[in-house]
């Protein structure tokens, strides 16, 4: 559970307030839609639920799963917006908002259009509304524009209300004026892109490609092998697989803990069949925040690291790696982009990674 699954109960709510104070619908019939839509919930997530039950882990899965809906709650993603109010983002950060309670109080408040329109608006505004309260807390540029995708929604609601079938004039100027943070933000170069996006689609529908095939055992990716691999790593796709079957021979099933990375640290988990440490390291990843770094590193000094993966010498994870007591195994894997320092704790009998993997038991790294 995370912001966005807050952000739709939140719209959720709008919605169902807005039905009760116009009356579209009665505290009943919005009280079975709820009802329905958790039955339906609980039914697709029965089988998953069954599963962590008979493993004994019911428990376990229910705090992972709360986990980052709580350090969002806490505040530990809070990032301010760090841009220019004058860019596109910006415009649309200050003014999105305004634009959805316009269209709010028109479908609100002029009860001489149609139900269905209004109905229609309502749940526009409500979805903006609602997609705009987890950029106040986290607000960097990324999450910014993606966040900003139900504005289309009401763009298209507000063209509707235009209409001359629809057109009222004590509420046109105020459906006017929610056109308007989107007319701002628009830029020469969003139209060439449109463009440009579609004439890509439609070559992409004429292709005829050869039969896909796996790459590295997973459905889904074909790349040229010496092209970079640049949406997870600026090695090229053999070499990233390469290195990713060398990081798991030298891990093998043991738990780590992937520091620093060439690209996403979360695909090299995944290529390498590596064992995360925390079991669930999302929060880690996607929320860049001090407060929750510190929380994160405190409960790996606590838990312990038996294997750490990282680029940079001076990550905290290293230092509190080495800070523990018992042998441990230490090398790296020199790649095109960066070196790979890799290590291990030697559990009792275990070889030395000299004798197992033909590497240097203790590197030179500081």
């Amino acid at each position: 559970m995370n912001r966005r699954d807050l952000s739709g109960a939140a719209g959720a709510g709008l919605v169902a307030a807005f039905a009760l104070a116009t009356r579209a619908a009665p505290l009943a019939r919005i009280a079975a839609i709820a009802a329905a839509f958790g039955v339906g919930a609980l039914f697709a997530a029965a089988p998953m639920l069954a599963l962590f039950a008979a493993a004994g882990e019911l428990g376990a899965f229910a705090r992972r799963y709360f986990e980052v809906g709580g350090y969002v709650l806490a505040g530990l993603s809070n990032e301010p917006f760090g841009g220019s109010f004058l860019s596109p983002a910006g415009i649309l950060y200050l003014a999105a908002p305004l634009a959805a309670a316009a269209l709010f109080a028109v479908a609100a408040f002029d009860g001489r259009r149609s139900r269905r329109w209004r109905m229609t608006a309502a749940s526009a505004a409500a979805a903006a509304l609602a997609g705009h309260a987890p950029m106040l807390l986290r607000s960097d540029e990324a999450h910014v524009l993606v966040m900003l995708a139900p504005l289309a929604f009401v763009v298209g609601a507000t063209v509707a209300g235009l209409r001359r079938a629809d057109l009222r004039l004590a509420s046109a100027p105020v459906l006017a004026l929610a056109l308007l943070p989107a007319l701002a933000a628009l830029r020469p170069e969003h139209l060439t892109r449109l463009v440009g996006d579609g004439a890509g689609r439609a070559r992409a529908f004429a292709a005829h490609p050869a039969e896909p095939a796996l790459v590295g055992g997973r459905v889904g990716y074909r790349y040229d092998p010496a092209a970079p691999y640049s949406v997870f790593s600026a090695l090229p796709l053999g070499e990233f697989l390469d290195v990713a079957q060398r990081l798991h021979a030298k891990v093998g099933a043991r738990p780590v803990v992937v520091a620093s990375a060439i690209g996403s640290r979360g695909h090299w988990y995944f290529f390498a069949d590596l064992v995360p440490l925390p079991s669930d390291p999302e929060p880690s990843m996607t929320i860049l925040n001090d407060r929750l770094r510190a929380h994160y590193l405190a409960e790996l000094d606590a838990r312990g690291i038996p294997c750490v993966i990282s680029t940079r010498p001076d990550d905290a994870e290293v230092e509190i790696f080495r800070r523990q007591p018992g042998e441990r195994d230490e090398s790296i894997l020199e790649t095109s982009a960066a070196s790979f320092f890799v290590g291990c704790l030697r559990g009792p009998g275990q070889p030395s990674a000299a004798t197992s993997s033909g590497s240097s038991a203790r590197s030179p790294i500081t």
